[in-house]
């Protein structure tokens, strides 16, 4: 290859305009004339019917326009979806035409273009667009995509953030195919290739957001599991053991709209249902409980004035109260989750977490109305809305009825599919003669979903 390769010149300079920039505003021109250069071949092995290569240009744009922005509830310039997810794509592209001899479909570059191909797929699907041709098309790159990052995992060819990248994306595939599929096994991956590198805390400030990332989710993910893994309660203190799962990077005020502090708390409650489900039917340890107690001091305590917001603190005031705003709601849907999950109090007791849930929600969707049109604004992260609302009852069940309704016009088929979710797990709970778990209820409905 020639030092001046014009086609590796024009790669270069498109992806530096990437990632200097919030996204594809002002080179549209050149992302389409690369595009339809890597990807114009009669080799690139796609459907042919009602679509063509141009329509692989077509989803990385609307992938970058108006999916990428969706992915995260707090606008930041530090967004993963954008400036790791999408030039890793962009080079990936460039491996299928072969323009480089590294793989091709056993590279997790290639994974993740497929994936984000896939995503911006759904979405569309999502915002109610009936093509069949697409829908096949969405398949195609996600069989291609698991096809990829199956070689790139096994022959190990690819570095850690890219082989991270891949699994992640895939997760971001199923989110936006409803969140009940598959994420669960891809998050198993994500887990293990964590645990591979034994949770290394010397890394580099993106793989620092890509850990961050996995973590939050397999969060989000357990806390939905209709049968936590039973523990026995093996601790000389009365306190939880903080575990491998590191919570401590600033990113996921951003990513997630959540801070540490709450993370960490959920991550207990999870970790207390699991110790309480081991003695089930028998008498609890006493340092046991006495943690379960000191676990509802500590969120109890919680107040907005101990957090920094270290994260968002350099963005605008718009920023840190949508922030604020989100992190709210994830605090007083840990106080639902806490006192439901751990201390099996009555659900009809919790009007004050259920309304604080929801004006905390409604908030910052009030927020980003006056901040960002329609097209720009981020999409919230659904957990605390999740998990109040499964646990609601009488009159909150309308109103978050009508908190669903509001975000339907992102186009999530996530927030479609766990509105649906909520009204069969409604059903199951109040046709059952005894007090029956939510999370039962999805047990029931054979369903595994991501609350986000």
């Amino acid at each position: 290859m020639s030092p001046h390769d014009p086609v590796d010149e024009r790669r270069e300079s498109f992806l530096n305009k990437l990632k200097r920039g919030s996204g594809l505003q002002g080179i549209h021109d050149a992302q389409f004339a690369l595009l339809n250069t890597a990807l114009y071949s009669p080799h690139h092995n796609i459907p042919s019917s009602g679509t063509s290569n141009y329509s692989v240009a077509r989803l990385i744009n609307h992938y970058a326009e108006h999916v990428a922005h969706l992915m995260q509830p707090v606008a930041h310039h530090n967004n993963p979806f954008r400036s790791l997810y999408l030039p890793l794509a962009i080079e990936g592209s460039f491996y299928l035409q072969g323009y480089r001899d590294l793989g091709g479909n056993t590279s997790a570059r290639a994974a993740v273009f497929h994936s984000l191909l896939t995503t911006a797929a759904f979405h569309l699907l999502g915002l109610g667009l009936k093509n069949q041709d697409l829908q096949r098309l969405a398949f195609h790159h996600k069989q291609k995509a698991l096809v990829a990052l199956r070689c790139a995992l096994s022959k190990k060819r690819s570095t850690y953030k890219e082989l991270m990248i891949g699994v992640l994306s895939l997760v971001s595939v199923d989110i936006l195919d409803g969140g009940v599929h598959d994420h669960w096994i891809h998050l198993e991956a994500g887990f293990r290739l964590q645990a591979s590198r034994h949770h290394s805390p010397l890394i580099s400030r993106e793989t620092g957001q890509l850990n961050a990332i996995c973590t939050m989710l397999r969060l989000f993910a357990q806390t939905a599991q209709p049968t936590p893994e039973p523990l026995p309660w093996t601790s000389k203190k009365p306190w939880f053991e903080a575990r491998a799962c590191d919570y401590s990077n600033p990113s996921i005020e951003y990513l997630y709209g959540i801070t540490s502090t709450i993370a960490r708390s959920i991550d207990k409650i999870y970790l207390a249902t699991q110790h309480l489900s081991y003695y089930k039917n028998r008498s609890y340890p006493p340092g046991l409980m006495e943690a379960c107690e000191s676990l509802g001091d500590e969120l109890s305590s919680w107040t907005m004035c101990s957090e920094s917001f270290s994260a968002v603190g350099s963005e605008e005031e718009q920023t840190l109260q949508v922030a604020h705003a989100q992190a709210k709601a994830f605090h007083y849907a840990s106080l639902i989750y806490y006192y439901r999950s751990v201390q099996s109090c009555d659900a009809s007791s919790l009007s004050v977490e259920q309304e604080a849930t929801l004006a905390a929600m409604n908030e910052a969707e009030d927020l980003k109305a006056c901040f960002f049109d329609r097209t720009s604004s981020p999409a919230p992260i659904s957990w605390p809305a999740y998990i109040a609302s499964c646990e609601a009852v009488g009159a909150m069940r309308e109103e978050w009825e009508k908190w669903w309704i509001r975000v339907q016009t992102y186009g999530l088929k996530s927030f479609s599919k766990q509105h649906a979710t909520i009204h069969q797990v409604w059903a199951i709970v109040d046709r059952s003669q005894t007090s029956l778990d939510w999370r039962k209820a999805l047990e029931i409905l054979n369903i595994r979903i991501i609350p986000v």
